[in-house]
């Protein structure tokens, strides 16, 4: 083996680590009973609140309650939009160690992403209290296709701007 070749071969290994990590967190996640999972969802909830509205530790029991519940719905959805962003981007880091064109790369992310999605709900309905949601689907569709876009549009910048420092050089 060349000396050249051992980063590459170390960068692919570790960016397919982190793909295969965070798969890992959200079975994880997934495999939560409903229960478990409003419990942690609201008690994320929670902790946010004490950082973003410091009032929220004045509240009476009943209103911090009343408020959680409230935002229940956003932070879920925000998660699976969030959850999605972040293997949209590490898959397309990992496919971008790999000699694919832009279009191919855009395209396996998305398969990637969107069948472990499509699994990943197809799990729930094996889970107490969860279900499979077309809803949730398209939230991961959504933060897949925010991923795939931000990662290329980053990689595209940088290669001008290396192309511009190249000719201010000349």
């Amino acid at each position: 083996m060349k000396t050249n070749e051992t980063p590459s071969i170390y960068k692919k290994l570790i960016a397919w680590l982190l793909v295969i990590a965070w798969t890992g967190m959200l079975f994880f996640f997934s495999s939560q009973t409903a229960k478990e999972s409003t419990v942690l969802s609201g008690e994320t909830i929670r902790a946010l609140l004490t950082i973003l509205k410091p009032e929220y530790l004045h509240m009476t029991a009943l209103q911090q309650t009343q408020l959680v519940s409230s935002l229940q719905h956003i932070v879920r959805n925000t998660a699976h939009y969030l959850s999605y962003f972040l293997l949209a981007t590490l898959c397309t880091i990992a496919l971008l160690q790999h000699n694919f064109k832009k279009g191919q790369q855009a395209a396996l992310t998305l398969l990637i992403c969107m069948g472990y999605a499509l699994s990943d709900e197809t799990h729930q309905l094996f889970v107490a209290g969860r279900a499979f949601e077309l809803t949730d689907l398209c939230l991961d569709l959504c933060g897949t296709l925010t991923g795939v876009v931000l990662v290329l549009l980053v990689k595209q910048w940088r290669s001008r701007r290396r192309v511009n420092d190249e000719d201010t050089v000349d």
